[in-house]
């Protein structure tokens, strides 16, 4: 596996990561070879079921059982992560005419939401 990938989800806690071994061999295999990885997240996506999504250099990518999405950063209007509850988070991202609210562990969760606001030079909310 790639180690970018890797070391993102040896971050992950073992039940996740264990849960989504399948969903990261084919996350792997959509990056691109000169593509890096700067953060993932796992959890129930709204509509879909268990997904991993990985923030790159390029785009936001996900995958599941039954489902695949690519979005690059010209296509994403806004990213944030609900704070209101303990535990866990929802990210929703806003692109292309489309939302994704995917429910996360908290600090994976803020952790993804900075990572894509930095690659894709979005401000912090205020």
């Amino acid at each position: 596996m790639r180690p970018d990938l890797e070391q993102r989800l040896a971050a992950m806690p073992r039940r996740l990561r264990v849960r989504h071994g399948d969903d990261a061999r084919r996350l792997a295999l959509m990056l691109a070879p000169d593509e890096r990885v700067s953060a993932v997240a796992a959890g129930p996506l709204l509509g879909q079921g268990n997904v991993l999504v990985a923030v790159t250099d390029r785009r936001i990518v996900g995958t599941g059982k039954a489902w695949s999405t690519s979005v690059p950063y010209g296509q994403l209007s806004g990213v944030v992560a609900d704070r209101r509850l303990a535990r866990p988070s929802t990210v929703t991202i806003h692109a292309a005419g489309r939302v994704l609210a995917l429910r996360s562990p908290r600090h994976a969760a803020e952790v993804f939401v900075a990572a894509v606001r930095h690659a894709a030079g979005l401000p912090d909310p205020v």
